[in-house]
């Protein structure tokens, strides 16, 4: 997972408690667009191969 150093050093100097739980946030939400983002990619690419899959079949055919 990703953390920042910041995340590491709020504790240390006793800002309040909640800051911590802000940089966990930050980085489930950075997963999650990461997450995103690959099976938005995924999906995309699969689509472009099926549609060169439906291609190669349509000049074998012919």
């Amino acid at each position: 997972m990703i953390s920042s150093p910041l995340c590491e050093i709020i504790p240390r100097i006793g800002i309040p408690f909640f800051l911590p739980l802000v940089c966990l946030t930050g980085s489930v939400i950075v997963d999650c667009v990461l997450l995103i983002a690959f099976f938005y990619t995924f999906v995309y690419g699969l689509k472009y191969y099926f549609l060169f899959l439906h291609c190669d079949f349509y000049f074998i055919k012919n």
